[in-house]
C-alpha cells in the first residue's frame, strides 16, 4: 500500500509539473502570437501609407509615397505627356533626374538632365533640344 501511495504521489507530482509546463507554453505561445499579430498590423498599417502609385493633379507617380506624397526614387507621368524619372522629395523634382517633354512642346525641348532642387533644375545640367542640340550648364 504504501508503494501505491508513493507512486501516487510521483504521478500527482508529474501531472501537476505538466499541467504548468503546458501553462507557460500556452502563455508564451499567446504572447508570440499577439506579438506578431501586433507586428502584422503594423506593417499593414505602414503599407495603408506608403503607396506605389499616386494619382495627383499633375499626373501619375510611379514609385514609394507617403500618404499620397511622391517620395525617392520613380517615374512621374504628367498629363502634358511629359515625364520625369529620379528622385523626388515632398512631392516635388528633387536630386539627380531627367525631364522628358511631349513631342511638339512649345520651347522644342526634349529633355533637361540634372540636379533639380524643389522642382527647379541647378547646375550642373544638360539640356537638350529636340533638333539633338545639347547646351550643358
Amino acid at each position: 500500500m504504501d508503494e501505491l501511495k508513493k507512486e501516487t504521489s510521483n504521478l500527482t507530482w508529474s501531472i501537476k509539473k505538466l499541467q504548468n509546463d503546458l501553462l507557460i507554453f500556452a502563455q508564451d505561445s499567446i504572447e508570440t502570437i499577439l506579438d506578431k499579430t501586433k507586428v502584422c498590423e503594423q506593417r499593414d498599417q505602414a503599407q495603408c501609407i506608403i503607396g506605389k502609385k499616386v494619382e495627383t493633379s499633375e499626373g501619375i507617380w510611379f514609385g514609394p509615397s507617403i500618404k499620397g506624397v511622391p517620395i525617392y526614387e520613380g517615374i512621374y507621368n504628367y498629363l502634358n505627356g511629359g515625364e520625369y524619372e529620379g528622385l523626388c522629395l515632398n512631392g516635388k523634382r528633387h536630386g539627380q533626374g531627367i525631364l522628358r517633354y511631349a513631342l511638339g512642346n512649345i520651347e522644342q525641348l526634349k529633355s533637361i538632365e540634372g540636379e533639380w532642387e524643389e522642382d527647379n533644375v541647378s547646375f550642373p545640367s544638360v539640356v537638350t533640344y529636340n533638333d539633338d542640340v545639347c547646351l550643358k550648364f
